[in-house]
């Protein structure tokens, strides 16, 4: 399995997270605190899903510097 790019896919689950509804910007502390955690848990389901199907797990990442 492939997930190019892997920033694109943290950035959906954060957007998923967060809501259309709310402004990322004027959001509190203990709120990013509950998203961390829903990226945390995307993470965690995706490997699980690599793992119980024997699949190659192959992340892609943007270039930086």
């Amino acid at each position: 399995m492939v997930v190019d790019c892997l920033t694109l896919w943290v950035s959906n689950v954060l957007l998923k997270a967060i809501g259309p509804e709310r402004d990322a910007d004027m959001m509190a502390p203990r709120e990013w605190t509950a998203i961390e955690a829903s990226v945390v848990n995307e993470t965690q389901a995706l490997l699980r899903d690599a793992r119980d199907r024997d699949l190659t797990l192959i992340l892609v990442s943007n270039e930086v510097g």
